[in-house]
């Protein structure tokens, strides 16, 4: 009778001391980390658990999860516990989403590869993943910037004007063909809290790499792309000389538009001036006293950082009767293809028209970038002289006359709509790559519904 009693003495009080710990209340304290590792088990969580102090015994553990716990395992993460959390409450945490995600990130990638690996743990959209490289190498371009100024001036003897030229280009390195920073990352398991931002990201690998080497000058000797730093000293010699950089912008203000029975996609054309001279076009002078609605030969003109320019014939103004006024021949070219054809018609049709553009600013896209002024240089659609300033745009708006496509008959599906700016290479500028610019669209000309689905650029 007496082991019966001391039993059920001991029952009781166990019991008391597990509700106890369960619906205790602390003076909170500060939050901990808690890893849950690939290799763990319900006795190893238990036992960290304990080791970090956030629990008293394991058996507590044990009881809440087979009481409260809803699934065997947590997910792999770092989760905040702390000791004021009732048992319960901490099973529940290590239950749901965790505050941060691992990833790893192998050796020999690149900022863009990087930014698609942590963008797929984090879930990051499209833009997040394009533009983390952008973000990254900005991030990296500061911080090491005092460093790179003296490390290129040694190795490539440059004077104040270069040194000046290769620090009002630092936004080129942002890309990933001018990249010299592209090593320098530690490859490695992150920890990083699922709503981190690109920044936020790049700070943590940044971090790291800063851990792994104190001092900065030897870190960027050990780490800088040795290639890409030739192709930069090169790219300085060239910059000399100040070449534009067209970049397209994804069409903009997609809509559907019924005329007479007809349907036509109605869209908004844009792009930019990225480099740091200007776009500028100028009329064979020889052509000067033609009558007519005749096709004049045109020269593009770059100039120099000494005030000196170049001439190379490039390609004509004609005349636009419906604008009425000069436009560039052949300056960009539409298409619309399908990607995905809902209604199985196995419709193959690629829509593509090539367009002439007056070459002005349009608007200012960018005021602090290099060369750029914050009144505009090309105003008209002159017969002598069109151009483009940095950082200035040149939009044709979706209720232009030319701006659409006769969709009247195309099936409901996805499709995509780009525009290739110098599709014929017309005029010389600093990179092709990103000319390009694109918008994947969802089509139901029936039901006359258009969604954007997702916008691309290309080299930015």
């Amino acid at each position: 009778m007496r082991v019966l009693v001391a039993t059920v003495i001991v029952i009781v009080l166990s019991f008391s001391i597990y509700l106890w710990q369960l619906f205790k209340i602390e003076v909170p304290i500060t939050e901990r980390a808690f890893h849950v590792e690939e290799t763990d088990t319900l006795h190893t969580i238990a036992a960290k658990l304990k080791k970090q102090g956030i629990i008293k015994h394991r058996t507590y553990y044990y009881f809440s999860h087979f009481v409260f716990g809803r699934k065997s395992h947590p997910e792999l993460g770092g989760y905040k516990l702390s000791s004021s959390m009732r048992i319960r409450d901490m099973v529940y945490a290590l239950e749901g989403e965790p505050w941060a995600k691992y990833v790893t990130i192998p050796p020999d990638v690149t900022k863009e590869q990087i930014g698609e690996i942590i963008g797929e743990a984090l879930g990051w959209g499209t833009l997040d993943r394009q533009y983390f490289a952008h973000t990254y190498a900005g991030m990296q371009w500061q911080n090491y910037e005092e460093f790179l100024e003296e490390i290129f001036e040694e190795q490539y003897k440059w004077n104040n004007k270069k040194k000046e030229t290769f620090l009002t280009l630092s936004a080129l390195y942002y890309d990933s063909q001018h990249d010299f920073l592209k090593k320098m990352y530690v490859p490695g398991t992150y920890e990083i809290p699922l709503q981190s931002s690109r920044a936020q990201v790049a700070g943590i690998l940044m971090e790291q790499f800063d851990k792994q080497y104190k001092d900065k000058k030897e870190a960027l000797d050990r780490s800088l792309d040795k290639n890409t730093m030739d192709n930069i000293a090169k790219l300085i010699e060239d910059e000399m000389i100040l070449m534009p950089d067209i970049v397209a912008i994804p069409p903009q203000d997609v809509t559907l538009k019924n005329v007479e029975g007809r349907t036509n996609l109605l869209f908004s054309a844009s792009y930019w001036n990225k480099g740091r001279g200007a776009l500028e076009f100028v009329a064979d002078p020889s052509s000067r006293d033609a009558e007519g609605d005749v096709e004049r030969k045109v020269n593009q003109r770059i100039y120099h950082l000494d005030g000196d320019y170049e001439e190379h014939l490039s390609g004509v103004f004609l005349w636009h009767k419906e604008h009425r006024h000069y436009h560039f021949k052949d300056f960009a070219i539409y298409t619309l293809e399908s990607v995905d054809d809902i209604g199985g018609s196995n419709f193959n049709e690629k829509l593509s028209f090539k367009s002439t553009f007056c070459v002005r600013d349009s608007e200012p896209i960018d005021l602090s970038h290099p060369g750029s002024d914050r009144n505009a240089s090309y105003k008209v659609c002159g017969k002598e002289r069109q151009g483009i300033s940095p950082g200035w745009a040149d939009s044709y708006y979706y209720t232009y006359i030319d701006q659409k496509f006769d969709i009247t008959n195309i099936p409901k599906g996805v499709y995509r709509l780009k525009i290739v700016i110098n599709p014929e290479n017309r005029f010389e500028e600093i990179t092709k790559e990103n000319n390009i610019g694109e918008v994947l669209l969802s089509i139901d000309v029936k039901n006359n519904k258009v969604e954007v689905l997702e916008e691309k650029q290309y080299g930015i």
